[in-house]
């Protein structure tokens, strides 16, 4: 359906009709999406906490998902394509939205904004399903159906055309306090994950703490967590038979995140600011660091299905309690549990400053 909008004479993808471009309204605009905040949605789509993952870009050779009635750029539910160039993306314009919604590509959106002509597209109803509604109460009322569709629309009567508007702005900076909850990237396995957060600070009047936690279950509500001492993990990282390789993985460690993670509030404006310091590292280049340093370490290839024991033979017990009741498994993924280490530092020097 995109590549119907790229021709000097555009054929209408749900109607038979066609027009030249330049009769074309709402389309021709840039509608690229700043980096802060196709990021966020990247994330959003392929890294939730809870759920699966999404496409991004969207696949646009699949049906479109729901056109929301509010026009976002950082949601899970946004929809964004891909451009031309590599790591350059963009929304879809009005015109494409009421294409996926079924409209003719000559109706008039009366607006004096994106945000507002989104409004209008998403809160519609599909005009090829309302028709098919319709028809089929009109046959079941014995009523004759007119068939008078007119593909014709007098440009002149639109108040305001996006042609030649440019949508990009520069991001705002996020509240002070802003709630950072993400888990390492690409690293959900047997239902586990480590996740990096920062205590709901808007929701508390102390200071910024950050957290490193596992996780594990399918669901919100089956959800069992664990927030493990330094000296607890290295305990099951140490059962790991190459104790050599393990002393290097804690150095690169070391190498990595020492001089780039900040105290915790600055870790938070790190967050928090579209523009943050470049020397430091924001949460989410640490999460990517983690993975990336995992990777290197423990290669899926070699490395998948090893697992480390989370019993407790001296003690007959869990090394790693969960809350509020323990996981039935008594063995962790060395992925997991090597991810829980680098987080664990990383939130140790967030509060050594």
């Amino acid at each position: 359906m995109i590549d119907a909008f790229k021709s000097e004479v555009i054929n209408d993808p749900n109607y038979a009709f066609s027009i030249n471009n330049d009769e074309l309204t709402d389309h021709f605009y840039d509608a690229s999406i700043h980096e802060y905040n196709w990021l966020q949605a990247r994330d959003r789509k392929q890294q939730a906490r809870y759920y699966g993952k999404m496409a991004f870009p969207e696949d646009t050779s699949s049906p479109s998902r729901t056109v929301m009635a509010m026009r976002t750029t950082s949601s899970r539910e946004a929809l964004i394509f891909g451009e031309n160039n590599p790591g350059t993306y963009r929304s879809p314009t009005i015109r494409e939205i009421a294409s996926l919604m079924s409209f003719p590509i000559t109706y008039l959106f009366q607006g004096n904004s994106e945000g507002i002509k989104y409004k209008l597209v998403g809160n519609a109803v599909c005009p090829k399903l309302a028709y098919a509604f319709a028809k089929e109460i009109l046959k079941k009322e014995k009523i004759g159906l007119k068939q008078d569709f007119n593909p014709n629309s007098d440009k002149s009567k639109l108040k305001f055309d996006l042609t030649g508007w440019n949508s990009c702005k520069k991001p705002q900076n996020k509240h002070e306090r802003a709630n950072f909850a993400e888990i390492v990237p690409d690293m959900k396995y047997k239902n586990f994950r480590v996740e990096l957060d920062n205590n709901k600070p808007r929701y508390t009047n102390g200071p910024i703490r950050w957290l490193a936690t596992i996780h594990h279950a399918t669901g919100k509500e089956n959800m069992k967590v664990a927030e493990p001492s330094k000296e607890n993990v290295l305990t099951m990282l140490y059962q790991f038979k190459d104790g050599e390789k393990i002393n290097f993985f804690i150095k690169a460690i070391e190498e990595v995140f020492d001089k780039r993670i900040p105290c915790a509030d600055t870790f938070q404006s790190q967050y928090c600011f579209v523009e943050p310091n470049k020397n430091l590292f924001t949460p989410r280049d640490a999460l990517e660091n983690v993975k990336m340093l995992v990777d290197r370490f423990f290669p899926k290839d070699e490395y998948e299905g090893v697992s480390l024991s989370n019993m407790d033979n001296e003690e007959d017990g869990r090394i790693i309690k969960f809350d509020p009741y323990d996981i039935p498994y008594e063995d962790i993924p060395i992925w997991i549990v090597a991810a829980l280490y680098s987080l664990i530092h990383i939130v140790e020097l967030t509060r050594s400053i």
